[in-house]
């Protein structure tokens, strides 16, 4: 689920039962942000293209990029946009991290958007049932 106010893009991820922050007020980079797994982003609008940079990853393993390994030099940029014939949110991205990688990684994904409340994605759940608990 995407929520937009003027200043401040949140995403909240379903699967992973997170958040994350994108500030839109025009701030810059920090130049020693507090890590996180989700890393610190500021973002711009280049007309109907949100352009992201993030930074201040806590370093370890890039499990959605698929298991890379990443320090806390690793900087992101995203391109985020809208697929006009489908409504699918695209999102091309580049990674630059100078102490494990001699080039960028580089890709891009699709997202089908709905309108679905927001839920999150319990893995221990199956059938309404919680597997942990003795039968």
């Amino acid at each position: 689920k995407i929520v937009q106010t003027p200043r401040l893009l949140v995403i909240l991820s379903e699967r992973e039962v997170t958040y994350r922050q994108i500030f839109l007020d025009g701030r810059a980079l920090p130049q020693d942000p507090l890590p996180t797994w989700k890393g610190y982003s500021v973002g711009h609008w280049e007309g109907d293209i949100l352009v992201v940079d993030t930074v201040g990853f806590e370093p370890g393993v890039l499990i959605p990029l698929g298991g890379i390994l990443h320090s806390a030099q690793m900087h992101a940029t995203e391109r985020f946009s809208l697929d006009a014939a489908t409504g699918a949110l695209l999102r091309a991205y580049r990674a630059e991290d100078p102490t494990f990688w001699k080039g960028p990684y580089i890709g891009q994904d699709r997202m089908v958007l709905s309108a679905q409340p927001y839920s999150p994605y319990h893995c221990v759940e199956l059938s309404g049932k919680n597997n942990l608990r003795p039968q």
